[in-house]
């Protein structure tokens, strides 16, 4: 049996023409169906993947949307964007959003960099394709991409302006499904919303007496420093292992506190004066309420004065699902609950992995104000050059944090490519230090774990596209090279199982594809590793020991010379002939160079450490 073809962005169709009279915009398999399968006049330019290479399998005329971002210079958003996110708030040079000295806005910028990300991709791709193909008629279905953040009208209104643009005309024949396959929730029922309920009512019943008990115990335990520990569950859970119970008082907030559900865990934490504090968030008072309507009074103001492009763009998103929602009241909420922590817990320093997470920034902020010192760190490798605010590099604003406790070598450059202005202390990564405790592996070569492909939303130059036919292509050569175990693990922030399995099923792949669970035991499973450059999962499977097979598939937005001291494959003919010779390297450098695992044995341990050197300065 003739396998099904995977066709490429770069492969040539024979029988596309230079130009259609009408290019149909699609997202469905629906939207197809309404077309006319003889029509060679009309060129189906399609977001799904997945449906591009069932219309070539038929012949179809049909591109997709990367076709249009082909050759893109996207070098001033994949280092600006998060900066161009926070132009909004500013009037007169001012931060106009300032609630009791946080700034609300500052809050969304993860939200308004997705959707100016979003509406670049869908405005380039289309802008490019019309160019290149000159339809006179865009019949419009769908535009969209894979992220998801633009709603119906706001993708029309991206191809409407281009349409205006280029004189094309536009029929309107919206229909906007959600993709397929893309591990959509069901809707939840009776039981299920009951379930939800009595869940936020336990874990706020829990909040509530962690936080009485932990008053009461700093009140009647040794007068130490506290540092608030406003970390992901990744280097949280090594830190409060290594934490020895003198010197310093950590303090966790039990809503976010790792492994709740673990008995022993918890007990043990506690027992070492780990300190889980929390607080129930209280409505606005009335004058809070006028100094938020006065944000938005003053914004309004402001945008009198008509905007074009990006910005307006943005004053429409922001007036749609910011203002108006009232989520500006929830962030100064948030500031509230926040502060009130801060009065009561009193610690003397903080601590966060979270670089644009609204509630770690916000106690970054109040921290400033109270002269509390605030460090940061990573919780996985930034191998693109995108500036952070909360590290001052937006010229406009002081850093959130006073220092920046780095993984290595590697992290200090990307902070002085990004025009950091902070201290730096060097502490080691706490993600992979434990994997150096556990006993090395065999040398075997028949399980393979590959991951996903996951294209960030931060990242302009790769294409799309190259998710899937990475997952394709690699699970065929290994399958051709006699591999019969191979694990797809997917991110855990993109949950599409189900269009996985389809694209199994049409290309006849013979993996299992697995979506939850503890990485650990996935690496602790396998015998070696395919997966991309860009992930913390380069370093952890490194630290235990095992090969990992680094594909940095072009283009991309990545600084390559972070990644200098081990092979990266740039293309699977590479990554093939790699695995047919049982290429393996020394990674000690290259891993020593982002984590400085062999310079710090310890890593969580000199966290504390610093912690300690950062509440009480000497």
């Amino acid at each position: 049996m003739t396998p099904v073809k995977c066709f490429h962005i770069d492969d040539a169709v024979p029988y596309l023409k230079a130009s259609y009279r009408r290019m149909a915009l699609v997202a469905h398999r629906r939207h197809v169906e309404r077309l006319d399968a003889a029509d060679d006049d009309t060129l189906i330019v399609s977001s799904d993947w997945l449906l591009w290479q069932e219309c070539l399998g038929e012949g179809r005329h049909c591109v997709h949307t990367d076709h249009g971002v082909v050759d893109w210079d996207t070098r001033e958003l994949d280092t600006d964007l998060f900066l161009m996110a926070s132009d909004w708030i500013y009037v007169d040079g001012r931060d106009a959003t300032l609630f009791r000295g946080v700034s609300l806005g500052r809050k969304f910028v993860s939200d308004v960099s997705m959707v100016i990300g979003e509406r670049e991709r869908l405005k380039r791709s289309l802008e490019t394709l019309t160019e290149r193909f000159a339809p006179r008629q865009y019949l419009y279905f769908d535009h969209r991409t894979i992220f998801g953040r633009l709603d119906g009208a706001e993708r029309f209104s991206v191809v409407a302006a281009t349409a205006e643009k280029f004189g094309v005309e536009v029929t309107d024949l919206r229909d906007t499904p959600a993709p397929d396959g893309a591990g959509t929730a069901p809707p939840r029922g009776p039981a299920a919303n009951w379930k939800a309920a009595a869940g936020a009512a336990l874990g706020a019943g829990f909040e509530r007496l962690a936080d009485a008990a932990s008053r009461v115990r700093r009140i009647l335990g040794k007068p130490l420093p506290g540092a608030l520990i406003l970390n992901t569950h990744l280097t949280a859970i090594p830190m409060i292992e290594s934490f020895d119970g003198a010197k310093i008082t950590p303090m966790f907030l039990a809503r976010w506190f790792p492994r709740k559900r673990r008995p022993g865990f918890l007990i043990r934490s506690l027992a070492k004066g780990i300190l889980l504090i929390g607080g129930p968030e209280r409505p606005l008072s009335e004058e809070d309420h006028a100094a938020v309507e006065a944000i938005h009074g003053r914004l309004e103001e402001a945008w009198k004065e008509p905007a074009t492009g990006r910005e307006a763009f943005v004053r429409s998103y922001v007036r749609k699902h910011i203002l108006k929602p009232k989520r500006m009241i929830e962030a100064a909420e948030r500031v509230i609950w926040a502060a009130g922590l801060l009065d009561r817990h009193t610690p003397a320093c903080l601590l966060t992995d979270g670089l644009l997470n609204p509630t770690t920034n916000t106690f970054l902020e109040l921290a400033k104000q109270r002269g509390i010192p605030a460090a940061a760190t990573w919780h996985g490798p930034h191998l693109q050059d995108a500036k952070t605010p909360i590290f001052g590099s937006d010229p406009r604003e002081e850093p959130l944090v006073d220092c920046c406790f780095t993984w290595g070598r590697i992290h200090e450059d990307w902070l002085d490519a990004t025009s950091a202005r902070v201290a730096r202390v060097r502490t080691g990564s706490p993600v992979c230090a434990p994997y150096l405790k556990r006993p090395p592996p065999p040398g075997k070569r028949g399980r393979v774990l590959v991951l996903q492909f996951a294209i960030a939303s931060k990242d302009f130059a790769t294409p799309i596209s190259h998710e899937y036919t990475y997952f394709v292509e690699t699970v065929r050569m290994l399958q051709e090279l006699g591999y019969s175990e191979i694990r797809i693990k997917l991110h855990p922030g993109m949950p599409k199982p189900g269009l996985y399995r389809r694209i199994a099923d049409l290309y006849g792949l013979d993996c299992e594809i697995h979506y939850q669970g503890p990485f650990a035991d996935f690496v602790a499973w396998a015998d070696f590793v395919i997966g991309p450059a860009v992930t913390s999962a380069v370093l952890e499977v490194m630290a235990a020991g095992k090969t990992y097979y680094q594909v940095l598939l072009h283009p991309h937005p990545v600084n390559t010379a972070y990644l200098d001291g081990y092979p990266i494959h740039n293309d699977l003919q590479s990554l093939r002939r790699a695995l047919q010779s049982g290429e393996v390297h020394d990674c000690r450098r290259f891993l020593n160079n982002f984590t400085s695992i062999y310079d710090i044995p310890d890593p969580a341990a000199r966290v504390w450490e610093a912690l300690r050197e950062l509440a009480v300065p000497r």
